[in-house]
């Protein structure tokens, strides 16, 4: 049976005036002795004393480069671990590269630490084939964090940003300090969002209603719809606002902020969460808008020929609400109550209904108005309008009526830019417009690319040429060389962009942390309240009492101590030291019982040594 222990490393010996090592131990892991501490100290928790004084040891002396045995001590004083054991030993855990790069990947996609080192687990065949605990693990995720962290939050978020900025030019922030240059408020919004702000940018909530991190900062995203009545993200802000009880609990941010956050997280943790989130968004409305290429919605009345017109152009979601509009439009009643030459008014309501609502209607162009404003607040026609239309043979939805920000191509037209003066201009706003337009065209081709090898053959292809373009007349401007401008070249445009932060050499400190005051249940009865006080008082004396209890005990145990250690000098001495400390000590009930215990083994103790002394050696 092999057996094993834990070694470490000894203090290395060096040679005179240089940082050259001439010798070298390697000791066991339970050599020495554990320095002496406050033994009545209070502590949260204690650790098992390891060291025993183990004198195992193997020592090299270095001599040119080359490392001998000097000397070697294979006894041990203690019991050594079984091979079953060998992985739980500190020396042998250790969590490689590939693995922590798992884990951390793990961990970053929302899986818990237990659940990562449990995968793990599985798929080597055992914690013993691992190499590491559970605790390694734990301890490993916890200074990932501290590093994302480490030159400040507030001065790592700005860094985090800066980087985003590299990687996408349209990644848009700043941020705001005070007099002591602390963070107080900060916003951000990527590329993509600016673009989601483009097609749905008319429908926005600015919720300043949800608190989540260590600051109490309050977070306020800017949220819309899609074209498929999903979340979108148009951008994120985090404010500073000592005025707390001003503000409520959102649940309309909590599920677009679903889990990201709590309240011990750190500003860039939460950035990075936040971008995560976008990404699963972005990915949930890329599966919504394939669903509905690849198919059309089943109608309900499959002849009518507004249905069939309103499932072409609208996504599968905002079919539905429209169907729903025209199902309810077949219970309505109407009666003319005006005809004019062009303008027809109706009047609309449910069956057994007083709520009657008014309808005019334009022969001429088909205009339509209702006056419960349903098309004007939704973007949707409502069910009186459509049986208006029923009334007039009309079995198309007219263009005016059809948001295209509820169709199918809601983003087409986002990729290509109007085409003006200022697009060919020198001016720097008009770059960076030109400029984020170029690149939703180019990201678009890129995507459609994708799917196909001949299709990224020819991708590669034009962009290398386009490049090559691109170089050569920069090439020519550089040498001052005036090249007429021809259709198919291309102009070059400013790479920078206003980045608004501070500047390199300020440090950012972290906001003022401001302890967060709760919020009340106001459900809670009284009589609940008042218990949950009384127990926590009666906690709190229990826990007094029992510390009371604990440096008693703590204290017969070092007069214990102290009467063990007497017995080694002559005996009239340990039996005065008896009496003094018996009467100089007051002591609780628990502390004289143990008191009286340990006088007892000593006075045996006593004895044996008075025999020892009388006894002819």
């Amino acid at each position: 049976m092999h057996c094993e222990f834990s070694i470490r490393k000894g203090k290395p010996r060096y040679c005179n005036g240089t940082k050259n090592i001439k010798q070298r131990e390697f000791l066991c892991s339970k050599e020495g002795f554990k320095l002496d501490e406050d033994f009545c100290k209070d502590k949260y928790s204690k650790r098992l004393e390891t060291r025993i004084g183990c004198k195992a040891f193997v020592r090299f002396t270095v001599e040119n480069g080359v490392s001998r045995v000097s000397a070697f001590n294979p006894e041990h004083n203690h019991e050594l671990a079984l091979q079953s054991e060998r992985h739980l030993l500190r020396s042998g855990r250790r969590i490689s590269k590939p693995k922590a790069d798992v884990i951390d990947t793990m961990v970053n996609a929302g899986i818990s630490t237990k659940n990562a080192y449990s995968y793990l687990t599985k798929e080597v065949g055992g914690s013993e084939n691992v190499g590491f605990t559970e605790r390694d693990c734990y301890n490993h995720v916890n200074v990932q964090k501290m590093t994302m962290i480490s030159a400040g939050d507030a001065q790592s978020l700005l860094n985090h940003f800066k980087s985003k900025h590299v990687e996408d030019p349209m990644f848009f922030y700043t941020v705001q300090v005070d007099q002591e240059n602390r963070m107080t408020n900060f916003l951000w919004r990527d590329g993509r969002s600016r673009v989601d702000y483009d097609c749905f940018g008319d429908v926005v909530v600015f919720d300043t209603t949800y608190r989540t991190n260590k600051y109490n900062l309050i977070c306020t995203p800017f949220v819309g719809v899609n074209h498929s009545w999903q979340n979108v993200m148009f951008g994120c802000a985090f404010l500073l606002d000592e005025t707390i009880d001003s503000f409520k609990w959102s649940e309309s941010t909590n599920h677009v902020l679903n889990g990201i956050a709590n309240k011990s997280i750190s500003l860039t943790k939460f950035v990075i969460e936040y971008g995560n989130a976008l990404a699963d968004m972005r990915s949930s409305e890329l599966d919504e808008d394939f669903r509905c290429k690849q198919g059309a919605p089943q109608k309900v009345v499959k002849k009518s020929g507004i249905l069939g017109h309103a499932a072409q152009v609208y996504t599968c979601k905002i079919f539905n609400l429209f169907e729903n509009q025209f199902l309810n439009s077949l219970a309505m009643v109407w009666d003319q109550v005006d005809c004019q030459d062009k303008i027809g008014v109706f009047e609309v309501k449910e069956e057994n209904s007083e709520r009657v609502c008014i309808v005019r209607f334009d022969n001429f162009n088909s205009n339509i108005s209702c006056s419960c404003k349903k098309f004007e607040s939704l973007g949707i026609l409502c069910c009186h309008a459509l049986q208006v239309f029923s009334i007039k043979n009309l079995t198309r939805i007219p263009s005016q009526y059809i948001l295209k920000r509820w169709t199918k191509e809601a983003k087409k037209g986002m990729m290509t830019y109007k085409q003006d003066n200022h697009s060919l201009s020198n001016d720097k706003e008009a770059n960076i417009v030109w400029r984020n337009s170029m690149m939703r065209i180019a990201n678009i081709v890129i995507s459609k690319s994708q799917g196909e090898d001949s299709l990224k053959r020819i991708c590669q292809k034009l962009l290398l040429e386009l490049d090559e373009k691109i170089e050569r007349e920069l090439s020519r401007i550089k040498v001052g060389v005036d090249a007429n401008v021809e259709e198919n070249e291309v102009i070059q445009c400013d790479t920078t962009d206003e980045m608004p932060c501070l500047p390199n050499e300020v440090l950012v400190l972290n906001p003022p942390c401001v302890r967060s005051k709760g919020l009340r249940n106001n459900s809670l009865k009284g009589t609940l309240r008042s218990a949950r006080q009384t127990h926590l008082k009666m906690h709190l004396l229990q826990e007094k009492e029992n510390k009371k209890q604990l440096k008693n005990i703590q204290m017969s145990h070092w007069v214990a101590h102290t009467i063990h250690q007497s017995i080694n000098h002559l005996i009239p001495t340990l039996i005065q030291t008896l009496q003094v400390l018996t009467y100089m000590v007051n002591l609780t009930r628990l502390g004289q019982c143990i008191l009286r215990n340990e006088l007892c083994k000593c006075t045996i103790y006593i004895y044996v040594a008075r025999y020892r002394c009388c006894s002819p050696t």
